[in-house]
């Protein structure tokens, strides 16, 4: 082999190089600093939804003794009501969850218009109870008042044991 057929060889094999590692950059620029793709919008909504109920439920209300938003479903499915004082009006668990969640609704997917649909289901549904089941949200309006999401969604469920029966609470985020 002569000095010049090695010499075009390493030549040539520095081009590949270069264009492999631009081609490297260039793909890690495009990922960084790209828009969403479908698969990542999917998934960003998902965990919103699996994110959005766990955060709600985990959170503790200081009007209701401390009690998470957890424990205030339980109460009001057993009919032992934890007393929620808000300012001098005193609230049943079933009331404070139902003016929380509307203002939740209200101050995030409301506000940044977000299709949603919230509801619970299950259990004994009488008596004081009944308030709690009728908690049926979402800006998704049909003739009969919220109804699911059409088409696509993504959906988070949480199933909350109660001496009364099984409830189970699900948040809608429509794509």
């Amino acid at each position: 082999m002569t000095l010049a057929k090695k010499a075009q060889f390493e030549i040539m094999g520095l081009a590949v190089i270069v264009i492999l590692v631009t081609m490297g950059v260039l793909f890690a620029l495009s990922t960084l600093t790209g828009e969403d793709t479908g698969l990542q919008q999917t998934f960003e909504q998902k965990r919103l939804a699996v994110d959005f109920l766990k955060a709600s439920l985990d959170t503790q209300a200081p009007d209701c003794a401390k009690a998470t938003f957890r424990e205030l479903f339980q109460d009001c499915m057993q009919a032992r009501s934890i007393a929620c004082k808000i300012g001098t009006t005193q609230k049943t668990s079933c009331e404070y969850l139902r003016q929380r969640y509307s203002e939740l609704f209200g101050q995030t997917f409301e506000k940044y218009r977000q299709k949603y649909y919230f509801k619970v289901e299950g259990g004994n549904c009488l008596g004081e109870a009944a308030k709690l089941c009728a908690i049926t949200q979402g800006n998704v309006v049909g003739a009969a008042g919220p109804m699911p999401c059409p088409g696509e969604r993504e959906t988070s469920s949480q199933p909350l044991p109660t001496r009364s029966g099984v409830i189970t609470i699900t948040l809608e985020i429509c794509s």
